[in-house]
């Protein structure tokens, strides 16, 4: 989750999405529903300044948090742009695992610093979803 609602990644998607409420995810949490971080504004991290680094991956852990009352212990990457400084940031903030741009599933012997994702978009059918869950 993005909490950051007026990002500019939210601004260029607003003709197909808006960001969900906080009553949305609160509902999702109490479900079941388990969200964690993508950044505070889907920006680039190697772009980012130490700073604004820090700030775009801690932000989101309180915010989250504050909604859901639930701990954020994971991170998406934005785009999959990452490098050892993202890496060593995202670690030094609390987050248990990393999830990056390798597409696929994870294993018990891979780096939780480093973890692949499965992709679902808009345009995956339940079918697809299924197939990617089910497994190999």
């Amino acid at each position: 989750m993005t909490p950051d609602r007026s990002s500019g990644n939210f601004k260029a998607f607003a003709h197909l999405d808006r960001p969900l409420e906080d009553r949305a995810l609160l509902e999702m949490s109490r479900h079941g529903i388990d969200i964690q971080s993508h950044g505070l504004t889907h920006r680039f991290l190697t772009e980012l300044d130490d700073h604004e680094l820090r700030r775009e991956i801690e932000e989101p852990l309180r915010i989250i948090e504050s909604v859901t009352g639930q701990s954020v212990r994971f991170m998406a990457i934005p785009g999959g742009d990452y490098d050892g400084r993202v890496r060593r940031a995202v670690r030094e903030s609390g987050y248990q695992a990393i999830f990056c741009m390798r597409k696929g599933s994870a294993g018990p012997n891979d780096d939780l610093l480093a973890l692949p994702r499965m992709v679902v978009t808009r345009d995956t059918t339940l079918g697809e979803f299924k197939t990617m869950l089910s497994p190999s």
